[in-house]
């Protein structure tokens, strides 16, 4: 059976870019309501679900506080990988 990576969307893709802008490209924990508020209010509720979404594909790690999250390795790396991507146009 193959294996299918899953393809991030635009707005998962962002969220990882602001966590790796917020944490300078560290190890340091931020909460979720500080990348929620990073976004119009009328998408903060898509935003906490897709940093969920991301935590159980293991882009993002729970700190030991529980109300925060680290990018993990994977998400370094897909973070960085946005980065050079850049944006899709429609």
């Amino acid at each position: 059976m193959y294996h299918m990576e899953h393809q991030l969307t635009e707005l998962e893709k962002t969220i990882l870019l602001s966590f790796l802008a917020m944490s300078r490209g560290q190890a340091k924990p931020i909460k979720m309501e500080e990348i929620a508020m990073k976004f119009p209010a009328v998408q903060r509720h898509f935003v906490r679900n897709s940093i969920e979404k991301l935590l159980k594909m293991g882009y993002l790690l729970k700190h030991a506080g529980g109300k925060s999250y680290i990018l993990s390795e994977k998400g370094i790396k897909g973070a960085k990988r946005a980065l050079i991507e850049g944006a899709r146009i429609v």
